[in-house]
């Protein structure tokens, strides 16, 4: 591709050869992302001020979101076995698209209802999306690459990730929550046009509902799953109780929330393309261990910010610390999966639920701490998580 050809980048051997079909595999997935993330910051926020800044409704409906998903994931890969990857995908975001239609006609009267859709929708979502994406992901790459090619498509995402919260904080200032999800809603549905041209596969998911759930507690993965089980924990942290936490700190200012964010993100767009080219030729193990070391430092640093100022610093360091962990964990992740040949689904499947499950017990975790202690203790939950993710092996 001519962009390889650019001048120093060839040289230092960062940027590698994209195939066609993971090039539209990924497009699809940074359209999605762009949707996505423009609720993303603000979704936890959204319920939190809907339902009357209960911590403990919060959680309760990612208990049950993420409880049913852990079910629902073998069900999900036993279809997809069917339809082929590239179906699943496709009902898996119309499922996603159609999540956000009840946030745009919020009523609290009747909030029951609409959160029985999104549940319902949300789960969709998860039973057909990651399994198979992660699968074409890992056949799609080649061993000695993914470092590289997973650091310029995640830094490609990054570069995304700087503008979305600013514009998901300058809409909200200007607009409301409603016009968010609407825009949102779109583009997620606009990201099926490049995932209509991946080419159809079909993978034979050979694992039983019962059997699934056999292998997912079997000592031979317990590594594994003790990994993503803590993968789970650690991001739950990150993705619900931190957006809360600096929503208090700027006192509900949805624009200043946003522009920090993006300026944070920006920090660590070129340090993710090195780490990429670094997990290629450097033990992926050491480079886990010290990335794990400083991200679990970074959440203890989190517990002290006040400002403005003190979460910009904190959160510079974490995002940095997380390019330096999540590349190497990231890439064996892949390599685990594609070393799996035919078993490449079940894996996946397994990593799935432990993820789901590691996000139920975070819930439920942060549940009784926040029943007897402040809010920014439950980083300490994120801190002891992220050190376990050096289980994966």
């Amino acid at each position: 591709m001519p962009w390889r050809k650019l001048k120093g980048f060839s040289r230092l051997h960062i940027t590698p050869h994209i195939p066609p079909g993971l090039g539209l595999l990924y497009s699809n997935r940074l359209i999605i992302q762009f949707g996505t993330g423009l609720l993303g910051l603000f979704f936890p926020i959204f319920l939190y001020e809907q339902f009357g800044g209960s911590m403990s409704v919060l959680l309760g409906y990612y208990f049950i979101a993420f409880l049913v998903s852990f079910f629902l994931m073998a069900p999900g890969a036993m279809i997809m076995s069917r339809i082929g990857l590239r179906s699943s995908m496709i009902l898996a975001v119309v499922g996603l698209a159609l999540w956000h239609i009840p946030f745009i006609f919020w009523d609290a009267s009747i909030a029951f209802y609409l959160l029985g859709f999104v549940l319902i929708m949300h789960n969709i979502w998860r039973m057909f999306y990651w399994t198979p994406f992660h699968v074409e992901f890992a056949e799609m790459t080649k061993k000695g690459e993914r470092g590289r090619t997973l650091g310029t498509l995640t830094s490609i995402a990054a570069v995304i990730s700087i503008v979305i919260p600013f514009i998901a904080g300058f809409v909200l200032d200007q607009f409301s929550y409603s016009a968010l999800f609407l825009a949102a809603s779109a583009i997620v549905f606009a990201s099926l046009i490049p995932l209509f041209m991946v080419p159809q596969v079909v993978e034979k998911y050979s694992f039983g509902y019962w059997e699934t759930f056999k292998h997912f507690f079997s000592k031979k993965n317990r590594r594994m799953v003790t990994a993503y089980t803590a993968d789970g924990i650690e991001s739950t942290v990150g993705a619900v109780i931190w957006p809360v936490f600096i929503f208090e700190i700027l006192q509900g200012n949805y624009f200043e929330v946003g522009a920090l964010t993006s300026l944070i993100v920006l920090v660590g767009v070129l340090i993710r393309l090195i780490m990429g080219s670094w997990a290629d030729k450097h033990s992926r193990h050491k480079m886990l261990k010290w990335g794990t070391g400083l991200y679990s430092i970074g959440y203890v640093v989190k517990m002290f910010v006040d400002t403005a100022f003190t979460i910009f610093i904190a959160s510079t360091f974490h995002n940095l610390a997380m390019i330096m962990m999540r590349t190497p964990f990231d890439v064996l992740m892949y390599e685990r999966a594609a070393d799996a040949g035919h078993y490449v689904d079940e894996y996946t499947v397994i990593r799935e639920m432990a993820i789901c499950i590691g996000r139920v017990i975070s819930v439920v975790l942060m549940f009784v701490l926040l029943l007897f202690v402040p809010l920014y203790i439950a980083f300490l939950v994120g801190a002891l998580a992220t050190l376990l993710m050096n289980r994966l092996d």
